[in-house]
């Protein structure tokens, strides 16, 4: 049987991982340095910027503050050569360590894993305040407390997803000054 169509987007995607092939030839992807001491980095998460040149951190402080001095950098970009089998019994979460240098997404359209259910119609908030098992800079829709920076203003949903699910956003992080914290 013959070929009859393409498929433009991924029918199965893993975090961090760009959603479209649009995606995978337009976006605009950066590349930093974990300037973490210890902690892994995960793919598909909001990271902020280090203190050094093209560095980043895991969101660190505040949401006020990170809203306030437009911190925010981008979404982690999964790339396999960081990937290592997960061991029984394994701890550690197969991120990127500390000193690696890794594509960081600024425009375009990218696989993540939000918090809560979200749809097209939903806002886009990223975590900076942390409790129990939740994660660093993932997105989710609902605010939470103060514990959330708003980023709707240059990030949309681009399909719809049960929290723990894969969904596919879009950031455009040219108008990181736009970010305000959850109150």
């Amino acid at each position: 049987m013959s070929q009859t169509s393409v498929l433009s987007k991924q029918v199965l995607g893993l975090a961090g991982q760009i959603a479209t092939l649009y995606g995978g030839a337009d976006a605009k992807v950066d590349s930093a340095t974990s300037a973490e001491a210890s902690a892994e980095i995960p793919f598909g998460v909001m990271v902020c910027r280090g203190t050094a040149d093209k560095t980043a951190l895991l969101l660190h402080t505040s949401a006020a503050a990170m809203a306030a001095n437009q911190l925010l950098l981008g979404v982690t970009v999964l790339d396999h050569s960081f990937a290592e089998p997960q061991e029984v019994a394994d701890t550690d979460s197969g991120g990127l360590k500390p000193k690696s240098t890794f594509s960081v997404l600024m425009q375009g359209p990218i696989i993540v894993i939000p918090e809560d259910a979200v749809t097209p119609a939903s806002d886009v908030r990223v975590r900076v305040v942390v409790a129990g098992a939740e994660v660093k800079g993932a997105f989710r829709a609902a605010a939470d407390s103060t514990d959330c920076v708003e980023i709707t203003a240059f990030a949309r949903w681009l399909s719809s997803a049960a929290g723990g699910s894969p969904a596919v956003l879009w950031v455009d992080m040219v108008n990181v000054a736009l970010a305000t914290a959850d109150t």
